[in-house]
């Protein structure tokens, strides 16, 4: 995810592979080297922190955070107290001595059995990491299962989920972590798995205290239509379906589900996953990604419409006041500067938006990013194919209702041949929806074929 909002502190991901954090740093989170709040994103430029090479993506817990960069590296920093840093008992590793590592330190590739890191999710004090052999590896407490080693110990290591657990060896295409809970995803088939925290009802397992490893949801909870991405957030999850329906679990206090139905309802939680709003959803187009705060949610739909529900001040980003809404309300559109909002998140309660031109837009109740200084952000530029799918998936991206990711093959080739230096030269074959997601315009683009003067030929690309 190239926007990664956490409680107090933010991260983004420029189109140049660099990175702006900001917030609140009482344990380092933000990477800078020392714990002072920050309210200017302030650069860790790739090529003094990650040895050149470009961050892919990145993700925020409560006092940690961690980002993987294109050579297949993972790092972490901030509090290294419940072993969340996947860093050894050795305190000459923590900067000060004190629990924190103030800079990204690089997790030595060998504690993760040499597979390069694909994705990263930060729950609030534990670690989880996907590698591009589809395996899910993780690291910090336990209390709740949410490491999902069918047990409560606390690893200061990564340590490898039994794969057994993902059906029997499921290749995995996308992780996601809430406070105390954990979601996967298979890669093929749309598989969903929850672990961890239950007390809500946020694993859609039923009424479980807790699960201890992953247990799959069936595929007939989402009436046989597979999962392409899931979000949690303190005690919810919601999960974005085939054919852009959302489902949604967990706590019911402050609307955050966005179902109008329990407004009234003497519910507290919500145990099972249930329909948010089905595929005609925004005048039929459905939704392409939601994302989960700690009281709120927010969805981008396929149309670039903007959506909230839940608790928040500023809700809607239009007016000052302490808002709570029981269903999903718009944005108004005009705050986005007349173009296609691509990606969404939520944190704490605070929301993000970036638009097709790589502009972000905050409203809610800790303004965490003011100026970028022109950087845009969210925009695409040279991934080998493994981190394309990663930080697709990673953004919940839907992809397109005619490409072929809905006939569950990864087009690994399109994204190969779309990105290079930011010069895009799509196939003929590329799905609208597939343009939207990488923040290009297809009206404005060549087809495949045409030569582009200060671009490439995909067909001349390898």
């Amino acid at each position: 995810m190239t926007l990664c909002l956490g409680k107090t502190a933010v991260l983004l991901v420029t189109e140049y592979g660099d990175m702006y954090a900001s917030g609140a740093n009482a344990n380092g989170e933000l990477g800078l080297g020392h714990n002072n709040t920050v309210r200017r994103p302030t650069l860790l430029d790739r090529n003094l922190v990650f040895g050149g090479n470009d961050v892919v993506m990145a993700a925020v817990g409560m006092n940690h955070a961690a980002c993987v960069t294109s050579d297949g590296d993972l790092w972490t920093w901030g509090s290294v107290q419940c072993g969340q840093l996947g860093i050894r008992d050795d305190p000459m590793e923590c900067e000060w001595n004190d629990g924190r590592r103030m800079t990204p330190y690089l997790v030595p590739r060998q504690t993760f059995n040499q597979s390069p890191a694909l994705m990263v999710a930060c729950g609030e004090d534990f670690t989880l990491l996907l590698t591009v052999s589809g395996q899910v590896w993780s690291c910090g407490r336990a209390q709740s299962g949410q490491l999902g080693h069918d047990d409560d110990l606390q690893r200061n290591v990564l340590s490898l989920i039994n794969p057994v657990h993902f059906g029997g060896g499921a290749h995995i295409g996308m992780i996601a972590a809430g406070v105390s809970h954990s979601m996967a995803v298979s890669r093929t088939g749309g598989t969903l798995w929850t672990w961890g925290e239950n007390e809500c009802g946020q694993l859609g397992q039923g009424g479980v205290d807790r699960s201890f490893k992953p247990v799959v949801i069936p595929a007939t909870t989402f009436n046989g239509v597979g999962v392409v991405s899931v979000d949690g957030g303190f005690d919810t999850t919601m999960v974005v379906t085939e054919d852009g329906a959302l489902w949604g679990c967990g706590s019911l206090a402050y609307g955050e589900l966005g179902i109008a139905e329990f407004e009234h309802a003497a519910l507290t939680s919500c145990s099972t996953l249930q329909q948010v709003v089905g595929p005609d959803f925004a005048d039929g187009h459905g939704v392409r990604m939601a994302a989960c705060g700690d009281t709120n949610s927010i969805v981008l739909a396929k149309n670039n419409t903007v959506w909230v529900c839940g608790c928040a001040v500023n809700l809607r980003g239009n007016t000052p006041e302490y808002d709570i809404s029981w269903i999903l309300v718009p944005v108004n559109h005009t705050q986005f500067r007349g173009s296609k909002v691509v990606l969404v998140d939520a944190g704490g309660s605070t929301f993000a938006a970036v638009n097709e031109d790589g502009e972000v837009f905050e409203w809610g109740n800790h303004s965490m990013v003011s100026d970028l200084m022109k950087q845009r952000i969210g925009r695409w530029h040279n991934l080998p194919q493994e981190h394309a799918l990663a930080v697709a998936m990673g953004m919940h991206s839907r992809l397109g209702s005619d490409s072929v990711y809905s006939r569950e093959v990864f087009p690994a080739d399109l994204f190969h041949s779309m990105m290079s230096n930011m010069h895009l030269v799509p196939r003929a074959s590329t799905s609208p929806g597939l343009l939207d997601r990488l923040g290009r315009k297809s009206s404005t683009l060549p087809h495949h074929g045409q030569q582009q003067q200060d671009g490439f030929n995909a067909e001349e690309e390898e």
